[in-house]
Order: C-alpha cells, then structure tokens, then sequence
C-alpha cells in the first residue's frame, strides 16, 4: 500500500539564477550499457573502473574502458551511496538494509557477506539510508534523505517539502549518532581531509551545507539553486568533487510547497504514467577545496569551479558522477547504463 503524504510547509523561493547554457552532449560522449537499471551512485575503482549499484540490489563493477561488467555481490536490497574506506572495505547505503560494511575479498572483489552497521538511529529504523564518507578517524558519516519513505517512494518525500532527513555518523565503537536532524532530503555527504567539516547536500532546500564539528555549526557554502542536488563524489587527488542535479527546478513543484496540502496528495496519487515529470537534462557541477582557506564565512574551503549542463537523447536524470582520468563517469537512477563525457572537448 502506498505510503501517504503528511505534506509540510517549505519557504523557497521562485527566484533563482538560471544556469549555464544548455549543450548537445551527444558529440563529446558515449553511453556504457549495463547488465541492470537504476545505478544511484557510482565510485572510482581502480585506474579504469567503476562501481556502482542497481535497483536489482547488485554491485556491479564495470570498466570504463572495454565496457566489461562484472557483478560482485549483492545487497538483497536497493544499493544507494557507495564509498570506499581506507582499508579497502565497501560502504553501501541501502535503503531497506542500512548502512553495510563489505570486507575486501579475492581478486580484487569483496566478501559477499555484509557487517551491518546501523539499521535505525536513536531507536528510528532507516529508511532512505542514502549517502556516506569515511572520516580520517574510521566513523563513517552518512544521511538519511527521509524517515518516512523507502527509495521505490522517493517522490512522496519530495512532494512533501518536509524536513524529514538527517545527517549522521556510525562511530569505530559500533555507537551511532544522530547529528543534525530536521534537514530537508539530506543526500550527498563528502568528509573533508581534516575532518573539521562534512560538505553535504539538501537536496529539496536546493542547497549545499557545511558541518563544523568542532563548533558543531551549519554553513550555508550555496542555496537557492537551479537544480535537486544529489550525490557527491568522493575527494579526488585534484580536490574537486562533482555533483549532479538530478533534475533542474520546477516551478510546479516549488508552488506545491506554497498552496494548501490537498494539491500535493493530488499529485501524489496521480498514476506515475500521468504525473508531471522535470526536463530531461544531464547538469553537473565540480567543486573545489581549499585546504588553505580559514573556516569562517568570509573565507571558504569549497567553491564552485565547473559546471557542465547538456542533452543526450538516450541519458537523462543524472545522480551522480565521478571523474576517470580525462572522463567524467554519470550515473543515473532512471537508465541502464552510465554515461562518460569526455571533460577535454566540455571544460
């Protein structure tokens, strides 16, 4: 049965800047077909490979290069976020699971068994497990982009306008904590190098935030949007992160969060055939860190570097994406196949 809404009341705006001007992507990329559907994230393995994982609850690994896949395990549920620690474990956010722990295994693969991590926090069951970063320290920080739905259910939360996610941490003591609640589809989630800070997005507040855990303060780094931001990829070496947009903003929806709440279960219940969808884009941000830079408001570590924004007319809904040498890796809930655009002919 379906879970109904239990709508709140949200304050966004109706303004905002516009974005880069949108490309034809098909000349500067090419499509990786996959075994399966649906891959939320995907994650560098390797010199030429990738991770990532599919509605079917596989983890697939797939080579950039000869476009070779080759499942690994299987969560028995429906993989979200996926990181990769210091000791070659595998984290994976699973919405119906929770926070998992694979140990590496032979050939370069993992064990098929998982160590559970965390299934509720603060007595409260997980349900959209949805992002994670490991901590110089081994905690590993993850969100929850919503108590009340599971991933299949994901738009009921964002039809909501509620803040029903969080940002939470899982401790080498086994202990979990809840740190930030009340937050508006908590998603990606980046631990910076230090540890002083956690870089993460709001996904339905439109913005990127910052947790100090030394004063334990919420920046905002950008708000008001364009677009649903969603994963984040790990740090890489050039100390950039891609973000994807899943969706650039819609005007219908942000109205929903303004007008009296019988609209929104109207939406709601609409067959998903028939409801409205967003434009179908394919938009990514980098974002840089400055480790030099002093963590106060005038002066911050993350700042905005790049931003790609095109149409492929067999890609669209991107959630992630992560950068393979002169290739930028996309992933994409909706497709079964990942995206790579060739960042020498788009930057």
């Amino acid at each position: 049965m379906k879970t109904q809404l239990k709508p709140g009341k949200h304050r966004v705006s109706l303004k905002y800047e516009s974005g880069p001007e949108s490309i034809d992507l098909r000349g500067v990329s090419r499509v990786i077909p996959l075994p399966a559907h649906g891959a939320e994230d995907v994650i560098a393995f390797g010199a030429s490979d990738v991770l990532c994982g599919t509605e079917d609850g596989q983890i697939i690994r797939v080579n950039c290069e000869s476009n070779e896949h080759k499942a690994l395990l299987n969560t028995g549920g429906r993989p979200l976020g996926l990181e990769l620690c210091a000791d070659g474990s595998l984290i994976v956010c699973d919405s119906f699971k929770g926070l998992l722990r694979f140990r590496p295994g032979t050939d370069c693969a993992f064990n098929s068994t998982p160590e559970v991590l965390a299934t509720s926090v603060n007595g409260q069951r997980l349900r959209f497990c949805s992002n994670a970063s490991e901590a110089p320290d081994g905690s590993i920080w993850f969100t929850e982009s919503t108590s009340r739905f599971h991933f299949p259910e994901f738009m009921g939360a964002i039809l909501e306008h509620a803040p029903r996610g969080s940002l939470n941490c899982w401790h080498p003591d086994g202990t979990v904590t809840r740190v930030l609640d009340n937050r508006y589809f908590a998603n990606g989630v980046i631990v910076e190098p230090d540890g002083t800070g956690v870089f993460f997005c709001e996904t339905t507040d439109y913005a990127l935030r910052r947790y100090d855990c030394v004063t334990q303060e919420v920046q905002t780094i950008a708000g008001n949007l364009p677009g649903f931001p969603d994963n984040m990829s790990p740090l890489s070496e050039r100390n950039e992160t891609w973000i994807a947009y899943a969706h650039p903003r819609s005007l219908p929806l942000d109205l929903l969060a303004k007008v009296p709440n019988f609209f929104s279960h109207i939406v709601w219940n609409m067959p998903d055939a028939i409801r409205p969808d967003a434009p179908h884009e394919v938009w990514l941000n980098m974002w840089k860190f400055n480790e030099s830079a002093q963590n106060d408001k005038s002066d911050c570590k993350w700042e905005r570097s790049y931003q790609i924004r095109g149409t492929h007319p067999d890609f669209h809904t991107p959630t992630a994406a992560v950068r393979m040498g002169d290739d930028l890796i996309v992933a994409s809930k909706d497709q079964s196949s990942l995206l790579a655009i060739d960042l020498t002919k788009v930057l």
